[in-house]
């Protein structure tokens, strides 16, 4: 079910074009893949999808295609719709298309609180927090026994256990990424945002992180835009993916069809290696 469609979506930043006439389609439940060069535009669009202000489109639309309840305007995924909306008020939930940048405020905020990002670098942590507070303070709608249980089952995920009790500003740079994806996910988001997530790890980190996307997003059927200049990356876990160059679709399809005429065009950047902040 077609749940995001960009029409002819446009973008400048001092008379830059940044995003130049975008049209695509993305169901619910797949992941979208962003391959493209630093510069290309995936953080922008990104951003615009998640609704940062600075980024509003010039021109065109972003169309978000949801359940929403007409009482509290609780959102979420199109397959919801005819279901009870379970916040108490009894309501049903009814399908709509929202001009995202274009609607009432509260639709926008309630789309907004339901999209969760990870960006390269952005290590948003409660510093002085555990592991797991970090990860509780992200969880709503839950007991206090259900919240804890859900905490624990992903930091497991994330592969950070043996660090639960541990201090975040403890941690190093691939140990916090893991804790933000953790936090993410506990938000149990309609749509899941991640930006180069593992665009400074060294491969080890990399490799857990991509893993701990699959077990927690891809594989439990949330919808996911994952950014990357890394053409493993899309192979691994999109089912769809767009080639973007100076802010244009050069190509898209599948990830094999679409990495391929990347990689015949594009010269592949050289790996960095890893550092001692970056290990798990």
């Amino acid at each position: 079910m077609s749940f995001i469609e960009l029409k002819n979506v446009s973008k400048s930043f001092n008379d830059v074009k940044i995003l130049k006439n975008l049209n695509v389609t993305i169901d619910e439940g797949k992941v979208l893949g962003i391959l493209g060069r630093s510069g290309s535009g995936k953080s922008v669009l990104l951003n615009m999808l998640r609704g940062m202000k600075e980024y509003r489109p010039d021109d065109g639309q972003i169309l978000y295609t949801v359940a929403i309840c007409p009482e509290c305007l609780r959102v979420e995924p199109p397959s919801a719709a005819g279901k009870i909306c379970g916040c108490g008020c009894g309501c049903e939930f009814g399908l709509k298309t929202i001009d995202f940048w274009n609607c009432e405020r509260q639709v926008f905020a309630a789309i907004k609180r339901r999209i969760s990002i990870m960006l390269q670098r952005t290590f948003a942590l409660y510093e002085d927090d555990t592991v797991i507070d970090n990860v509780l303070k992200s969880i709503t709608g839950h007991d206090e026994e259900e919240s804890t249980y859900m905490a624990i089952d992903l930091i497991e995920m994330a592969q950070m256990a043996h660090r639960i009790t541990h201090i975040a500003r403890d941690l190093s740079g691939g140990e916090k990424q893991r804790v933000v994806l953790a936090r993410q996910i506990a938000k149990e988001p309609m749509l899941f945002l991640a930006d180069e997530p593992t665009g400074t790890l060294d491969p080890k980190t990399a490799e857990l992180l991509h893993q701990a996307l699959i077990e927690g997003v891809k594989n439990k059927g949330t919808t996911m835009i994952i950014t990357s200049h890394w053409p493993e990356v899309m192979k691994k876990l999109s089912d769809h993916v767009i080639w973007l160059e100076k802010g244009e679709i050069i190509v898209e399809g599948d990830p094999d069809t679409v990495v391929k005429k990347f990689m015949d065009q594009v010269p592949l950047p050289e790996k960095r290696k890893s550092t001692k902040l970056e290990d798990p």
